[in-house]
């Protein structure tokens, strides 16, 4: 995978667990893909996810730091944007 490879995903209607459910899926695709360090997110990866509810941002923020990624949430309007990176 190259660097900053980026999956975007679009969990606004959804509630606890389906955003961090598709997080994770996403996150277990990237180490499956991962054929330098197979098991391991590529460095550079990036995934963001959409939502709408508070309670989702602090789902997947504890999700992705635990799986050792770096964290950050913007709101904008109604919905956030959570961005996991390794």
């Amino acid at each position: 995978m190259s660097n900053l490879d980026i999956n975007k995903l679009d969990a606004r209607g959804l509630s606890c667990p389906e955003p961090v459910i598709m997080i994770k899926k996403a996150v277990d695709e990237a180490k499956t893909a991962n054929k330098t360090a197979p098991g391991n997110i590529p460095e550079g990866m990036v995934f963001t996810i959409m939502v709408d509810n508070k309670t989702s941002v602090e789902n997947i923020t504890r999700f992705g730091e635990h799986a050792g990624l770096t964290v950050t949430n913007e709101k904008t309007g109604d919905d956030y944007t959570v961005t996991l990176k390794k």
